[in-house]
């Protein structure tokens, strides 16, 4: 497989985004905020498998580890079989942005300031 980067892909800061990674027979994809951004073809047919942790957040690139994502990530999910466009813009356009305001972790935090 190709080297995979989505560098045209700018993310704005404090802003809710929906990023979507989708594997089939044939294509890596990438979506952000519903909008394929790139696709690379490959030939590893089949599911994925491995016997080391599922890691969101951090890349890991011949032998080396990426730097790790900074932000916060919620509502992973992970999908038996691959989802196409219209599957990834339902998906995001159902989920609704963290509201961290009012919630007793972020009360607890600002008691203890």
């Amino acid at each position: 497989m190709n080297a995979f980067d989505a560098t045209d892909a700018v993310l704005k800061e404090n802003t809710w985004h929906h990023l979507a990674w989708v594997k089939d027979d044939s294509e890596l994809r990438v979506y952000v905020d519903g909008n394929l951004k790139q696709k690379v073809k490959h030939d590893r047919k089949g599911e994925l498998t491995s016997t080391e942790p599922l890691r969101v957040g951090i890349h890991h690139y011949g032998d080396s580890w990426g730097d790790p994502c900074i932000g916060i990530i919620d509502e992973v999910a992970v999908f038996r079989s691959a989802l196409d466009e219209n599957d990834v813009k339902q998906l995001m356009n159902n989920i609704l942005p963290v509201q961290t305001s009012g919630k007793l972790a972020m009360t607890w935090g600002e008691i203890k300031q």
